[in-house]
């Protein structure tokens, strides 16, 4: 029987047939003769054809999703790592600060002892400077009480026989002195009449300075004034391990 093909798609249809038992034209058939099939397997039906589609859109699509999920994998370890060294390198910043804080920490704290070291040196420096100076004041005072107690041309003469007369811690006190024979030296006695007390003292007085001491055991008392040239004297009278009264008296 021979043969003809739909020109619309392309399958071979009985020449007799007036259309296409497969896509349904009713025109345009090319009539061609009909070859033994020798060797020729048969054509697969169409629902073979699609069950091989099928599993070929399935392989394909669960290639693609293999390829997806693999690519998802290496993007998320790539992250996974990126995310490690970036943590890495804020935990190393975090160390280097705190390794750049500690070290000011140290330092300051070495200024500190620093700066209180030196507020000390400078401390005893001033107290230093201070007592030097206390001492040269007290020098300078006691160079010109020296000075102060060095008799001048103009001073009055005390004598041979002299009675001071007084006020000590207010109470009336007196000297009856003597002249030893030789230089200031004097010696005589001190009273205090409102008790009733004399002592012997003895010692060195002129018109600038007083100095006597009573050398009786057990009284240890102490008299020192700074004269005016004038026969009039102001000082102190100290008990050893004892008070200091002032005192002053007059020829």
């Amino acid at each position: 029987m021979s043969m003809k093909k739909c020109v619309h798609c392309g399958n071979d249809i009985p020449d007799s047939s007036n259309f296409c038992p497969y896509c349904g034209s009713n025109s345009g058939f090319v009539q061609q003769p009909i070859q033994p099939n020798v060797g020729t397997p048969y054509p697969q039906p169409n629902g073979q054809q699609d069950k091989t589609k099928t599993w070929l859109i399935a392989i394909i699509v669960a290639l693609f999703v293999a390829i997806l999920a693999i690519g998802c994998a290496l993007l998320y370890l790539n992250q996974k790592h990126e995310i490690e060294i970036q943590e890495q390198q804020e935990v190393a910043r975090a160390e280097a600060d705190r390794a750049e804080l500690d070290r000011a920490k140290q330092e300051t704290e070495q200024a500190k002892q620093e700066a209180e070291q030196a507020k000390e040196e400078a401390q005893k420096a001033v107290e230093k400077s201070q007592n030097e100076v206390a001492r040269a004041n007290a020098e300078a005072s006691r160079a010109r009480a020296e000075v102060a107690q060095i008799p001048r041309a103009d001073d009055i003469e005390v004598p041979a026989s002299a009675t001071l007369t007084g006020i000590l811690n207010g109470e009336s006190v007196c000297f009856d002195m003597s002249w030893d024979s030789s230089g200031d030296n004097y010696s005589g006695t001190f009273s205090n009449y409102n008790q009733g007390v004399t002592w012997l003292v003895t010692g060195t007085l002129n018109a600038r300075r007083m100095y006597l001491t009573t050398p009786e055991s057990g009284i240890n008392w102490t008299f020192t004034a700074t004269g005016d040239g004038r026969g009039h004297y102001n000082g102190h009278a100290k008990r050893r391990g004892g008070s200091s009264y002032a005192f002053h008296v007059s020829l």
